[in-house]
């Protein structure tokens, strides 16, 4: 609580220069360290405003190819009969707005900045197996994972000027680098935007085999085939002993 309290007198710090500029945006951590006892984290954005306004804030990131099937009954066994490949699928997504977002702009406006979960662009090869819920099964369980989210009532602005929400990422979320985007509204139109990164990745010992898989995937397995052939022989020898 005190380092919030501490980042949140800096924002009335800044007010001379927010007077000038119509919206500044700063948030508690920009790295977030992800290891064995990795359980979530919560990040704090917090900022001001020069003049009466919306707050949305969007947090997207890492993008990812993502292949989605439909199972079918067919002779009465479960196959799967459709695969659909999708492209820059964003592995967490998350909007947060001081009130709905059809109060604060139409649904042309919220589309184009990819506000909101319904409006996040879902492409495929295949637009006529997208438009068969493909691309809503992506949005479905991704939400019900806790990687999607929405909070319309999220933001909260005191005096008209401080605004502060509370990002939450799950224990869950994918490695990689994330962006965080802060739009003023007036009159149901974008006056000012502000972007800024988020680093999210393993430490210790998670970060050297993560790097090692990656980096020389072919020992990586070899490896990891040695470690299985190994313990699998240790178990036979435990329990002939027994």
């Amino acid at each position: 609580m005190l380092g919030r309290l501490v980042l949140l007198i800096s924002v009335l710090t800044v007010m001379p220069a927010a007077a000038q500029a119509p919206m500044v945006s700063d948030i508690s951590e920009r790295r977030i360290g992800i290891d064995s006892g990795f359980k979530g984290k919560e990040l704090l954005l917090f900022g001001s405003i020069s003049e009466p306004g919306d707050v949305v804030i969007v947090v997207k990131g890492p993008s990812e190819a993502l292949t989605v099937r439909r199972k079918s009954r067919v002779a009465g066994v479960w196959v799967n009969t459709d695969a659909v490949t999708f492209n820059d699928i964003p592995g967490f997504y998350a909007v947060f707005a001081n009130r709905p977002l059809k109060e604060i702009a139409n649904e042309r406006v919220l589309k184009r900045h990819e506000i909101g979960i319904a409006n996040l662009k879902v492409e495929s090869s295949s637009t006529a197996h997208a438009n068969e819920g493909f691309d809503a099964a992506i949005r479905r369980l991704r939400s019900e994972n806790g990687l999607y989210q929405e909070h319309l009532n999220g933001v909260s602005i005191r005096n008209g000027q401080l605004y502060r929400t509370n990002i939450d990422f799950p224990a869950n979320v994918p490695v990689g680098q994330y962006v965080t985007q802060v739009y003023l509204f007036q009159d149901g139109r974008v006056v000012a935007a502000e972007t800024s990164p988020i680093l999210i990745d393993k430490t210790g010992i998670e970060r050297a085999i993560f790097t090692f898989a990656h980096q020389w995937p072919l020992f990586y397995g070899i490896f990891a085939v040695l470690i299985a052939g190994f313990t699998g022989w240790g178990a036979a020898q435990i329990f002939r002993k027994s």
